[in-house]
């Protein structure tokens, strides 16, 4: 018994007083359909065209051997149907209008008359499409128990008793006789001919064939609670809303009214203060290729005061809102689990963050209101309270949940224990742990799920079994696989493949809830099961699967089960076929499939990621088994060399579509195969070190980078590669993709009711974007182990929660898992194992937005919906919340149809954080800023120990921003990186360095510096370099501060090129005599203005040539253009390097001959 089923009791379910036709779409008022009368309109048919009776069409079913004139043949008029099976044959009637839905109905009533004297006519009939119902003897249905040829004799049968297990009347196309045996011989019928029976069927005639519709009784099937004042009714479909809305505004002072002789707030009648309605699809069916939904309405109840606990209460007027019942007896138990208090059922790691939210709605009614302010975690066994805290309101009326959502956040109690969370006036939640392995069972029961994928026999003791129920079943047959397409004799990639030619595959998973096996979907077990050998603990004998104990993981035991397969689906020329399957979806277990299956294209996306596929699995065995190691890496590098020799199939920028002959299953399809591409390139380097392959990767990263569905496993397998050839800005930008990931998801789940990191974007909500919230933590952990960050950690498991319970319908995502997990997933072996529970660990999409409207139930589960979805006006606050569209039935394939990849990638993290007392690795050396832009050293991310790799190409192309470096990375440098630093404008990074460094300055850099900084922070070796026409750009105070061996170091053509005033200022009397000290000059001051004696130019104070015009067009001498010193002489140019700079120079060297080929005179 599982604990965890108490927390279902949300309901208070009713007995069934009256028969009641529930959850079915609404059918209105209905008439009777004719499918048969000997007039083509009659009396019956109240609305002939609308029920496929054409007037003069005669009668409406096809293939009826009839009896033209012969009023024997016919109950009324002249005309009926002779029925005349044969003993080979029995009789089928196709309905005239064609396949029909006929839930709406009740029975089926018909006239029936044998034709033999004194014999009684035994007859069975049977409705059917490509499913069938069940026979059902006639003369149990007949008035007076006969049926002989006497009298015509009328037959009623209740189309309950017609429908089977998978065959519920949405779809009937053929009525159907049995070809019951009578008494006159077949000519020439023997036994030999291998027949038991000769005798010959007896012919009947039937009249006045008609369907008669159901009469719809609404009643309360179940009511709960939302809180102490709030009410649901859950009623079965069929209301008219609009009128049933207009009833209550007449009768608003009976209607709904509550009455207690114990609770004196409601002693007299009390009716609501909001009437609000919802709709929503409860289940949905997939039978004989016709789909539909069945519905429930909600009636929302907000009464003004509080309801007492452990009281009963009478509920009058009922019928005045359209109810065929007036009055319910409630009752008020506030120990119940309340649906509007919603947690992570499984729990949570006690240092970890602890939310709960509390959030109901009232249909279209609107938000319900909490009227609590705070919040209690009590024991679950003792009700004792061990903490209380502050709900606060983290979103009002929002359109996603439908509703306010209150965060109950309990992070800082971290006491061990089994407890719910309580709210005065709401209720209380599902149990949950708060202990170190509170994931450790979701860990398991998730990895496990490969190997119940496996297409092998399973068996005990590998299998969960129970009493009486078991998990065990057998493959499908070796044998069977399989056969080439015959596309595949004249497509691109031809290669001597001949059309059904056998080639053996060896089992692999199946893929979903069909037994196909697809690249596309196999791919991305290996990366997410690596990321688990990177940052976890993945340990053998922890899975009890058959080859636990060898030694090696489990995990990587499993993948070696996969790679078995994938190898058999590589050609000898190094191409991957991309799919596996059957010729249509198979709707048996695995060991009833009898056809062969079927191999489909080589494609250029699926060997690329066998590539990657193939690198990742030799790096992981490589510590096991050398020589598969060896093995799976040859082939992946011959699938490479395939990329490179063949043109891509399908072409770029086309996407793959099926054959028009033996389609198959899922296309899986996008227009692109760089993204692949670039991730084998990634994981191929990271196994291999090759330079081919990290070029390759450069090369494809440009195109990758406009592909939106390029994913983040090439960055992850650059980020870790350990080979010393790496490209460390390449490895930088990979970082960088990561973390700005992880950020962007920080970001977007700030603004998620829940904390779901989903892009916000109501319409893209589907395909585990928000029930698959766990499959966020990968990127999560991958940023913490970077930077040692413990927010990354934080939201890695806070992003767990919505996956299981905390949302608005307390739904887990994983079967087997939580209080109230998925019981109807679409997988194949669950539905036909005739196990009740599905197997277990296995995801479901979950909560989707919009159906895609191309065929049923799709069409009905969207249309069931209400209030409706505003598609065009995008209404969401209006319309159904999308965290409420979820149905729990394998019909509904994009709510509940997992694939090998989702069990992938939601096993990764689960089994990283399994442990909590042992989190994930650390690196920690990343020292990542929030929203990190701009170039790598700007924000002094690359880690030190790699800053001396950076190859010196990048560090040109950086130009000036390098200068901004810190001291730390600069001094790593290498001569050659230093020597490409390409910063002459930029002041003084030359000064960061130390003595050393500096030493691997080169000439070429220091005669393009145009910063006085860059020349006096130079170590005395590299002065020399100093272009003379840049001395009278350093001011005198400058030099003056340099060190006695940097002034040493100047030589006479550097002193001839200073000004007058810098020589006075340091009493450099005489260019040949400049004095050498360890102290600083003293210098007396000078009150004129000093002369400047440039060599070879004019004197710029006494020259008018050297004036220069100010705003107003005056001229003014250099000495007032120092004094303004905002008035500078600006030029723009090019550099060297080609590229466009901005130089300002101090007026002191427009008086020398160096500044005088960069100005124009005034």
């Amino acid at each position: 018994m599982h604990v965890g089923l108490l927390c279902l009791v949300f309901l208070s379910l009713l007995p069934a007083a009256l028969v009641v036709r529930a959850g079915y779409p609404e059918c209105g008022d209905l008439d009777d359909l004719v499918l048969y009368d000997e007039h083509s309109c009659t009396s019956a048919c109240k609305n002939c065209e609308g029920n496929g009776c054409d007037p003069g069409s005669g009668a409406q079913f096809s293939q009826f051997n009839r009896a033209y004139g012969d009023p024997l043949a016919a109950y009324e008029g002249d005309e009926g149907i002779r029925v005349t099976p044969t003993y080979w044959h029995q009789i089928f009637f196709r309905i005239y209008p064609g396949r029909t839905d006929i839930r709406c109905y009740e029975k089926l009533d018909f006239m029936i008359k044998a034709t033999v004297d004194n014999k009684p006519l035994f007859q069975q009939l049977m409705l059917s499409d490509q499913k069938e119902g069940s026979w059902v003897d006639l003369e149990k249905y007949v008035e007076g128990g006969v049926i002989d040829n006497t009298k015509w004799h009328k037959v009623s049968i209740p189309l309950a008793d017609l429908k089977a297990n998978d065959f519920k009347l949405n779809s009937v196309f053929l009525i159907n006789f049995a070809r019951m045996m009578g008494s006159d011989p077949i000519t020439g019928c023997s036994s030999a001919q291998g027949h038991a029976s000769c005798d010959t069927p007896q012919n009947f005639f039937v009249d006045n064939m008609i369907l008669t519709p159901a009469t719809i009784v609404i009643v309360v099937l179940r009511y709960e609670f939302s809180s102490s004042r709030s009410l649901q009714l859950h009623i079965n479909n069929g209301i008219k809303l609009e009128e049933v809305k207009a009833n209550i505004n007449k009768m608003s002072s009976t209607v709904f009214a509550l009455t207690s002789q114990v609770d004196p707030n409601y002693s007299s009648p009390i009716t609501p203060l909001k009437v609000g309605f919802s709709r929503a699809p409860v289940r949905a069916e997939y039978i004989g290729g016709q789909g539909f939904a069945e519905s429930e309405w909600t009636i929302h109840l907000l009464y003004p005061t509080n309801l007492r606990d452990s009281t009963d209460y009478f509920m009058s007027g009922i019928s005045g809102s359209g109810i065929d019942q007036d009055t319910l007896a409630i009752h008020r138990n506030a120990r119940v689990v309340s649906p509007s208090v919603q947690v992570n059922q499984l729990g949570f790691i006690p240092d970890k963050p602890k939310h709960a939210y509390v959030a109901n709605w009232l249909g279209d009614a609107g938000t319900m209101p909490v009227d609590g302010t705070t919040f209690e975690v009590v024991d679950s066994a003792t009700d004792l309270v061990c903490y209380t805290g502050n709900l606060t309101l983290r979103f009002a009326n929002d359109p996603q949940a439908g509703s306010d959502v209150y965060d109950a956040n309990f992070s800082e109690f971290a006491v061990p224990g089994n407890y719910r969370v309580r709210v005065d006036g709401v209720g209380m939640s599902c149990t949950f742990d708060i202990d170190d392995q509170v994931y450790a069972t979701a860990a398991y029961k998730t990895s496990r799920l490969l190997y119940y994928k496996r297409n092998i026999g399973l068996e005990e003791p590998y299998v969960d079994s129970g009493p009486n129920w078991s998990l065990t079943r057998e493959p499908i047959n070796p044998n069977l696989d399989g056969v080439f397409h015959p596309i595949l004799e004249t497509y691109l990639l031809h290669n001597g493949e001949t059309a059904f030619g056998f080639k053996k595959i060896s089992p692999g998973w199946f893929d979903a809830g069909d037994y196909g096996h697809y690249m596309h979907n196999l791919a991305a077990v290996w990366p997410a099961f690596n990321l688990v050998f990177d940052l976890g603990n993945p340990k053998d004998d922890v899975l009890n699967i058959p080859e636990s104990g060898n030694g090696i993981p489990d995990l990587l035991d499993e993948l070696e089960f996969g790679m078995q397969f994938a190898l058999s689906m590589q050609a000898a020329d190094g191409g991957v076929y991309w799919r596996l399957c059957s010729r249509t979806f198979d709707q048996v277990l695995p060991n009833d499939v009898v056809e062969q299956r079927i191999i489909y294209e080589k494609t250029t996306r699926a060997t690329a990621q066998f590539a990657a596929m193939a690198a990742i699995h030799s790096r992981l065995i490589q510590p096991y088994n050398t020589s598969r190691a060896n093995e799976v890496l040859e082939a992946g590098e011959r699938a490479w060399e395939y990329l490179q020799t063949h043109d891509a199939y399908p072409p770029e920028g086309t996407f793959y579509r099926n054959p028009p002959k033996l389609p198959g299953g899922g296309e899986y399809s996008v227009s692109s195969s760089i993204p692949a591409q670039y991730w084998a390139a990634a994981e191929l380097f990271r196994t291999t070190g090759k330079i081919i392959y990290l070029d390759a990767y450069k090369h494809l990263s440009v195109e990758a980078s406009k592909q939106s569905d390029a994913s983040t496993f090439m960055w992850w397998a650059m980020v870790m590669t350990e080979n010393q050839n790496v490209d460390v800005v390449v490895r930088e930008n990979a970082r960088r993709g990561l973390m700005r990931k992880a950020d962007m998801q920080i970001e977007r789940a700030a603004v998620h009711p829940y904390r779901v990191p989903k892009h916000p974007f109501i319409q893209f909500s589907g395909w585990n974007s928000q029930s698959g919230s766990v499959i966020y933590s990968s990127a999560f952990l991958q940023a913490f182990y970077l930077t040692g960050n413990t927010t990354y950690s934080n939201e890695a498991f806070t992003s767990l929660d919505m996956t299981f319970g905390a949302n608005p319908l307390s739904q887990t995502f994983i079967t087997g898992l939580g209080h109230k997990p998925v019981q109807d997933p679409l997988d194949r072996v669950s539905l036909d194992d005739g196990v009740d529970t599905p197997i277990p660990g296995m995801p479901s999409p979950g909560f989707t937005w919009h159906l895609p409207a191309f065929r049923e139930p799709y069409i009905s589960v969207n249309n069931a919906f209400y209030p409706p979805e505003y598609l065009v006006d995008q209404k969401y606050n209006e319309s159904y919340p999308v965290l409420r569209r979820y149905v729990d039935s394998y019909a509904v394939i994009p709510h509940n149809e997992g694939t090998i990849n989702d069990a992938a990638r939601y096993t990764a993290p689960l089994t990283i954080m399994s442990d909590g007392s042992n989190p994930p690795n650390v690196d920690g050396s990343y020292k990542w800023q929030w929203g990190g832009r701009g170039n790598v050293l700007d924000q002094t991310h690359i880690p030190l120990s790699e800053v001396s790799r950076i190859f010196p190409s990048y560090i040109t192309q950086w130009g000036g921003r390098v200068g901004h470096a810190p001291a730390e990375y600069l001094n790593v440098f290498k001569e050659e990186q230093v020597c490409a630093i390409n910063a002459p404008s930029t002041p003084y990074w030359v000064g960061k360095m130390n003595e050393e460094t500096k030493e691997f300055l080169c000439k070429e850099q220091i005669v393009n510096f145009n910063h006085w900084s860059l020349f006096t922070d130079l170590p005395p070796s590299k002065v020399p370099f100093i272009p003379c026409g840049m001395m009278p750009n350093i001011t005198w105070y400058h030099i003056r501060d340099t060190s006695p061996e940097w002034q040493a170091a100047l030589s006479e053509d550097h002193i001839a090129c200073m000004t007058k005033e810098q020589l006075t200022k340091l009493g450099w009397t005489s260019p040949t005599a400049a004095p050498i000290t360890s102290a600083p000059v003293t210098v007396t001051p000078i009150t004129s203005a000093p002369t400047r004696v440039p060599v070879n130019a004019p004197s710029c104070d006494n020259d008018k040539s050297w004036r220069f015009k100010n705003k107003k067009g005056k001229l003014k001498k250099c000495s007032w253009v120092k004094k303004k010193s905002a008035q500078r002489c600006k030029k723009k140019g090019k550099g060297d390097d080609g590229v466009k700079v901005k130089a300002t120079f101090a007026c002191s060297a427009f008086c020398n001959a160096e500044c005088v080929k960069h100005k124009t005179r005034a």
